[in-house]
Order: structure tokens, then sequence, then C-alpha cells
């Protein structure tokens, strides 16, 4: 073989060897989100009838925030329109639409009916420890029947389509359970997050990494990670000569990570 055809050939299995990582990275990552679906959905939280009491099972859905860093934020809807969800306060972006306080590291969201059968956002602020710092109280109109992962739920797990999660400009996608009493347990993801783990598997400085689907929608870009995704793009609109090159020639196989 001529010198060339060596090096294409090593540059062909370096990029598939790449791929394999990633994909597996990804199923490992990703896939396990479904199996924390299942875990959330048996918890005496998602029966729990008196929304005083929900906020004792917070431990369990912390804990799935912390143990699976892609989650950024964990949940369950009710039947009759109230709801419990926890964030962590990683970002900017989440502080600065809930006014965090300094020392916050998370926030729990109690959505509940007043006695006048008025909704009302109880926000509970917490360090590290889970002690409570602040809480404050105020009228809402979230209703989690009009989410996205609401209306999608089945009893298996499944996930929608990319979205703005309520209250911020953060685009994401959830993943989400209906249990047995049709309260449906949810853990998002952030679509930046995808960026910023698949940015490390760059084969060269100039190479890129993209996921998208099958008509062509990027849902991640190695370099956009440290951008604020506030929409989706085609892969036809980034400023890149490989992109646009491929844009209108590539064959996309779409893979489920499970």
């Amino acid at each position: 073989k001529q010198t060339s055809e060596i090096i294409l050939t090593e540059v062909q299995k370096e990029y598939q060897h790449i791929s394999n990582e990633l994909a597996l990275d990804l199923k490992v990552q990703y896939g396990s989100v479904a199996k924390t679906m299942n875990l959330l959905s048996l918890s005496p939280l998602v029966n729990e009838k008196l929304s005083e009491n929900r906020i004792n099972y917070l431990a369990e859905l912390h804990s799935v925030l912390t143990n699976y860093p892609v989650v950024t934020a964990a949940g369950v809807g009710y039947e009759n329109g109230e709801a419990l969800m926890s964030f962590l306060l990683k970002s900017e972006e989440l502080r600065q639409a809930y006014h965090a306080p300094e020392n916050a590291t998370s926030i729990a969201l109690l959505i509940e009916l007043n006695k006048n059968q008025k909704k009302e956002m109880v926000s509970i602020f917490f360090d590290d420890s889970l002690n409570e710092i602040k809480r404050t109280r105020k009228p809402t109109d979230f209703d989690p029947h009009q989410r996205p992962w609401y209306k999608n739920a089945a009893l298996k797990p499944g996930t929608t389509k990319p979205y703005i999660f309520y209250g911020t400009e953060i685009l994401g996608f959830a993943a989400m359970q209906k249990s047995s009493s049709n309260s449906v347990t949810v853990v998002n993801v952030r679509l930046d997050n995808l960026s910023r783990n698949i940015s490390k598997y760059k084969v060269t400085p100039r190479s890129e990494v993209v996921l998208i689907n099958k008509k062509g929608i990027v849902y991640a870009h190695g370099d956009l990670f440290n951008e604020s995704q506030q929409n989706l793009r085609h892969i036809d609109t980034f400023k890149s000569d490989i992109l646009n090159f491929y844009a209108n020639t590539l064959t996309v196989e779409e893979d489920v990570l499970s």
C-alpha cells in the first residue's frame, strides 16, 4: 500500500474507535436515566397525597441529581395538578431565575393547591447538607398536566423532544414515566450538557463532533457547551465548511440510548 493509503486507513480506524467510545459513553450516561425513572416510580413519593409531606422525600430526588451529573432536575407531577421538583443550582441562569440566596446549592419547588384551590409555588432553598435556608410562596400558573413530560408519559420510561424548561430560557429534554397512581416521575437533561460531554471526543483540534437527529437537527455540538442554547438549529446553519459540505449528503441512523 502507498503511504497515503496507510495513513487514511489508520485515520478511519481512529475515527471509528472514537465514534464507538462516544456511543458507549452516551449509552452509559443517558441510558441509566431509564433505570432512574424505574426507581423513582417505585418511591412512596409518587403516592403521597399530602403536599406538606412530600418534602420529606427530597433526599431521594437529591440523590438522583448528585449520582447522575447529566440530570439537572428531578421531580413528580400529580394527578390533581400539584408537583414537586428539585434542582441543583449549578448554573447562574438557574440562580438568577429563582433569586437564589448566595449559600444555596439546591432548590425544591412545591406546587400545591391552597384552601381556595388556587395554585401556589413554594420555593425552598437548601445548603449542601439539605438544611433549609429560605422559603418563599407566590401564586403560579405552573401546571404539570400542560408540560410535555406529563402529556406524553406512559408506564414505560420515555423521553420528550427538546423544549424550553419552565421559568427559564434553558433548552433540554425530559425523561419520564407514569406510575399506577397516574403520578409522573420526571428528570430533565440540558442540551448544553450533551454538548459538553461530546466535546471531549475531538480527534484533532479542528475536528467537529455533532449529535443530530434523522432530520439533521443538531441536539449537541462539541463547540456549543459554553453557549446558551435557546433554540434548535439545522446542521446547515452552522458556520462550518465541514458541516455544510455534509448537510445534504449525510445519511443518518438514529440509535436508542438504552
